[in-house]
């Protein structure tokens, strides 16, 4: 029979220790047991839009080489349904004609063409796509038999399969692209005037960030070394401005180069509205001015700032321009040394030699110091002569750009005319679409000045440069060589093409663009200064109404978040940033016809609804009180992007409890949280009973949020544990004491040792 393990000296000690440590943990009073925890919602998904089977087609090359052996093209079948798309045929065919119109490049209507190719295409699954190469050889390409130079549209059909039931509700599917044989004719160049933007990725939704700074003004340099050297028109967003000068000598290094570059810019340049806010939508919400940003105060307190010296106070007071160029030398140098620690091997570019260099030079963050980088923006900021800190009006100014708009293509009207009017805003480029009668790249009607941006090719520049596929890119270079040269094969004048703001903005390589136009030998880019002008007519626009209808909601939406600004430490940071987003969803990017603004919205949406929750208690399943005095922690939760400052106000839901302070002050940093412990008196043994919770305003003068936090009363549970739990203490402790004076009795001398059943 086995033996009972028996217990050691040494383990009757432990127990005794144990059994006094938990009597004490228990008679401590105060223990609060947390039983569930706040839960986070999910979104819910979006319904289907209900997506339809498309076919691209591209060229290998968009011009087409009479040495050529084969002639190379891709077809992509994309079918974005969650239904197969099944087997069929597609077949390439190229006009008898050239093209002498930019109708003729359009899949429609009836034309004499000739068979390139026909190729079998297997079935196509749910929401994948197909790439199907098509060769043509030199022998079946009629272009070698004609010496007739220009662009020849070229077609492809998918026509399904009637093998299989199943596939003969296929649908048939056209599209168009187009080839230049033996470069376009033209008796001179065809003169483009380029209007290149420089905005910011969509993902920066408010001013941006140091960060969101260090990582774009790198890809900007590269635009704007591009625009200068084709004499290209410039936009720029001013949040790069500001958000560069907000910082002062904590803005990255390539940021401040870049600001240094284009104040010293040469080329025809404006600033958009901020965000690249759209006027057009603006005037049709009804605006009587344009919106505008309230501050950057929430930015500046994250700036460093050399105090102004007596020098440059002086300045300020007679011409408001308290960091003049001539006071650089001495106030430049010690920003130069923080922007040298804070930035470190980050910038280094030479402003010194950047500022006397041409201005198509590029200006890179390694071939300076930083010192003299932060020498060059120290010397063009306009200051507070008190604060040292810049005004909103330098903030947002850039003294070499003219006053311009560039609206939404297609969406301007009267109404947006006379904003833009009020503003002194009399310069803009406009679509092709919202201008009649034009017969020159630059138009006049009214006091309105205009550059007239081609419609078509600044939509095919789109697609070459931010289509979701290397087909569809590939598509849109064919189809922008092909515009291009259409123009300068029927002798026009000149032509403006806009490259498209949310395309630069987004991609990763911005440049393959200006390669695409670099390489024909038909186009030269040249200023807008050498363009024709002649009087023309506004064709009236107007935006979607969808489009508007969900940004009277956004709207609604922000003046709701601007109403939680009494919970800040400082109240008018969330206004200027609430209103910076509001700028933002604004933006002229989400126009474009193509572009799905119910996911835009989607967005926005969700981010509203997440700054709307405010400072918010979170609120547990229950709470059990085990003991007649406890500290109930309560949870605040801030999800505004600024430090709070709140006044939690704590009212009991019943007599069964007390409560010896009611209010506490809290400050919760920015997105996080805080605990706040309180004391509560139980008045009886069990029972239900809660915290009504209300978050308030400091000053205790309005309340935000409210709850309520439910409490399980035990005391009864207390006394009864108490009494089990020390009961058992006490055996045990009694138990190892036995056990100690039996095993010292077994060791005298003459006691016989205990059995070993005993």
């Amino acid at each position: 029979m086995p033996h009972a393990p028996r217990l050691s000296p040494r383990r009757g000690s432990v127990y005794a220790l144990i059994a006094v440590s938990l009597t004490a943990a228990l008679t401590f009073s105060g223990i609060s047991v947390m039983q569930g925890r706040g839960s986070a919602h999910a979104a819910e998904p979006d319904a289907e839009s209900g997506p339809q089977p498309a076919l691209v087609v591209a060229p290998e090359s968009a011009v087409v080489e009479s040495t050529a052996e084969q002639f190379r093209f891709e077809v992509l079948l994309k079918n974005p349904t969650s239904q197969p798309l099944g087997a069929g045929t597609v077949a390439l065919t190229i006009d008898n004609h050239r093209a002498e119109t930019a109708a003729d490049l359009s899949p429609e209507g009836e034309r004499e063409s000739l068979e390139l190719a026909s190729v079998e295409a297997v079935a196509t699954q749910g929401e994948k796509d197909q790439r199907i190469e098509v060769v043509v050889t030199r022998d079946d390409f009629p272009l070698l038999f004609t010496r007739e130079a220009g662009v020849y549209p070229i077609h492809a059909e998918f026509q399904p399969s009637d093998a299989k039931a199943d596939d003969a509700g296929a649908p048939n599917l056209t599209t168009s692209t187009a080839v230049v044989w033996n470069d376009a004719v033209a008796t001179s160049p065809l003169a483009v005037t380029l209007v290149v933007p420089l905005v910011l990725p969509s993902s920066v939704e408010a001013l941006p960030t140091r960060d969101e700074l260090a990582s774009s003004a790198p890809k900007l340099t590269q635009l704007l070394d591009a625009a200068e050297q084709r004499y290209a028109t410039i936009a720029v967003d001013p949040r790069i401005i500001a958000g560069t000068r907000a910082l002062g000598s904590n803005a990255p290094g390539a940021a401040t180069m870049l600001l240094d570059r284009l104040e010293r810019s040469t080329s025809p340049m404006f600033l958009l509205q901020f965000a690249d806010a759209d006027p057009a939508v603006q005037a049709a919400l009804g605006f009587e001015t344009l919106l505008q940003p309230l501050g950057f105060n929430h930015a500046t307190a994250l700036g460093k700032f050399e105090p102004p010296t007596p020098e440059a106070a002086a300045t300020s007071a007679v011409n408001g321009d308290a960091a003049a160029g001539q006071n650089a030398g001495t106030d430049g140098a010690a920003v130069g040394a923080d922007a040298g620690a804070d930035a470190g091997a980050d910038a280094g570019a030479d402003a010194t030699e950047a500022a006397g260099a041409d201005s198509s030079a590029t200006a890179t963050a390694d071939d300076a110091s930083t010192t003299d980088a932060a020498d060059a923006a120290d010397a063009t900021v306009k200051v507070d002569p008190v604060t040292g800190v810049p005004t909103l009006e330098a903030l947002l100014s850039l003294d070499n750009t003219r006053p311009g708009a560039w609206p939404a293509g297609g969406e301007v009207d009267s109404a947006t005319l006379a904003l833009l009017r009020d503003a002194g805003l009399t310069s803009l480029v406009l679509d092709s679409n919202n201008v009649a009668n034009a017969s020159t790249p630059r138009v006049t009607f009214g006091d309105f000045d205009a550059l007239v941006a081609d419609a078509p090719a600044g939509q095919a520049a789109r697609v070459s440069i931010a289509g979701a596929t290397a087909t569809e890119r590939d598509a849109g270079t064919a189809d922008l060589t092909a515009r291009l040269a259409l123009s300068a094969q029927t002798g026009a004048g000149g032509l403006v093409l806009a490259l498209d703001r949310g395309a630069l903005a987004d991609i990763a390589d911005p440049l393959r663009i200006f390669d695409t136009i670099d390489s024909l030998p038909w186009v030269q880019t040249v200023s807008e200064r050498l363009q024709s002008s002649a009087p023309a007519e506004l064709r009236a626009g107007a935006s979607t109404e969808q489009r508007r209808e969900l940004l009277r909601a956004t709207i609604a939406r922000s003046a709701q978040i601007d109403e939680l600004a009494p919970l800040l430490v400082e109240p008018s940071y969330l206004t200027e940033y609430q209103r910076e987003r509001l700028l933002a969803a604004l933006a002229t990017r989400y126009a474009e016809p193509d572009v799905d603004y119910l996911a835009i919205d989607e967005q926005t949406k969700a981010r509203d609804s997440e700054l709307l929750r405010g400072v918010s208690p979170l609120v547990s399943e229950n709470t059990q009180l085990v003991g007649s005095l406890s500290n109930v922690p309560i949870t605040l939760s801030n999800a505004l992007p600024f430090e709070a400052v709140v006044n939690l106000h704590v009212t009991p839901t019943s007599a069964a409890i007390s409560l010896g302070e009611r209010d506490f002050e809290v400050r919760i940093p920015a997105v996080g949280s805080r605990n706040v412990l309180v004391p509560v008196q139980s008045r009886v043994s069990s029972g239900e009973a809660g915290l009504q919770l209300e978050v308030q305003n400091a000053s205790k003068e309005f309340a935000f949020a409210s709850a309520l936090h439910p409490l399980t009363l035990r005391t009864a549970i207390e006394t009864a544990l108490i009494w089990v739990l020390g009961s058992a203490a006490a055996l045990l402790l009694g138990f190892g004491v036995w056990r100690s004076v039996r095993r010292r009795r077994t060791k005298r001398p003459g006691h016989p040792d205990p059995s070993p059943g005993e």
